[in-house]
Parts: C-alpha cells; sequence; structure tokens
C-alpha cells in the first residue's frame, strides 16, 4: 500500500515512470472491475469498456486526495465503476447488466438517480470535496 500510494503521489508530479508504473501494474484491477460491471468476460484493445476503464484509474491518479486515510485502489475501482456505468448507460446497455458494486456507498446513490443531471451534481460535489487537495 505504501509503495502504490508514494507511485500516486509521484505521479500526481509529473512522473511519467510513476504513472507508467501504475497503470500497467493495475491492469488487472482495471479489467476485473469493467468485467464485472459488464458481466462479460472483456478484452484489452478490443472492447471499448476497458479504454474508458484504464483511462478512468489514469483520472483518478490526477484527482486522488492526498491524505492517509484514503485508499487509493479503493478510490480508482469506485471512479471506474462511476465511469463504465455512465458510459453504458449513455450506449443504452444499462438493462443487461448485473451490478456488483451496488452495495459501495459511493456509488449506490449514483444508481439510484434516474436523471443524468442528478448524478452529474453529484460528481461535481465530489470533485468540490477532493480540488483542494491538489
Amino acid at each position: 500500500m505504501i509503495q502504490v500510494d508514494k507511485m500516486v503521489f509521484l505521479a500526481q508530479k509529473g512522473d511519467p515512470y510513476a504513472r507508467s508504473a501504475l497503470l500497467a501494474s493495475n491492469r488487472r484491477l482495471v479489467k476485473k472491475t469493467a468485467s464485472g460491471i459488464c458481466n462479460r468476460f472483456l478484452q484489452w484493445n478490443k472492447d471499448r469498456e476497458l479504454e474508458i476503464a484504464i483511462n478512468a484509474f489514469d483520472e483518478a491518479i490526477d484527482i486522488f486526495p492526498r491524505q492517509k486515510e484514503d485508499d487509493f485502489l479503493c478510490f480508482a475501482h469506485s471512479l471506474i465503476c462511476l465511469r463504465v456505468y455512465e458510459h453504458l448507460e449513455s450506449e443504452g446497455k444499462i438493462s443487461d447488466l448485473n451490478i456488483p458494486f451496488k452495495e459501495d456507498e459511493r456509488i449506490a446513490d449514483l444508481l439510484q438517480k434516474p436523471n443524468y443531471a442528478d448524478r452529474e451534481k453529484k460528481i461535481a460535489r465530489l470533485w468540490e470535496k477532493y480540488r483542494d487537495f491538489f
């Protein structure tokens, strides 16, 4: 965990090696999370959902708050879930999903809101909370 936190800190400071190492070492987490949301096996360079998931992981590196009590990988997992869910909803594929992460408090209230504008407001509030840590 300390190694991940250190790599996130270095990546946020602009170290391209740290960012690349984080992305490479967590491809399995990204793939497992996205596949779980889609309820099917996904393949790199074939499924758009994996591209969205890896971009969400990269985004998580940038916006992760630097506090000792926060766990980066949990934060990244939640952001991947949110971004893949939004993509599937925009594609009209949401009814085919078994959403395994709905018990996660950070995601559950987003799933219960049918209005996209409500979810955008929630995302904006989360951003307001975390932006002070940059």
